[in-house]
């Protein structure tokens, strides 16, 4: 017996048997690493001001600033990752689970 099953409709079937429950905390955990990469991407981008701001205008005020920011910036990443984590372990085994009670050997 030989299925022609087109790609698009595998992958719909995928996604309304087995991701769909889990959807929420999948939404959650793509947000997650959206606020992970911007705020890398934040970190890196605070170190030209740091540079110019402390060593080269010699600006004092801005000693404290520019590492508190840095500090919050690395913070709400690190916040970020841990809810990446949390919510992609949850919603992978209840997948795999699914997905090999469907699909086991006969």
């Amino acid at each position: 017996m030989e299925t022609n099953y087109k790609a698009s409709y595998l992958i719909r079937r995928l996604l309304r048997e087995h991701i769909r429950p889990y959807r929420k905390k999948l939404v959650i955990a793509v947000l997650c690493m959206i606020v992970v990469a911007t705020t890398t991407a934040a970190n890196a981008w605070m170190i030209r001001p740091a540079l110019d701001e402390i060593f080269v205008n010699k600006n004092a005020h801005m000693l404290v600033i520019i590492p508190l920011a840095v500090l919050f910036i690395t913070g709400l990443g690190a916040c970020a990752n841990y809810g990446n984590i949390v919510n992609m372990r949850y919603a992978d085994p209840f997948i795999r689970a699914s997905h090999h009670q469907r699909h086991r050997p006969l």
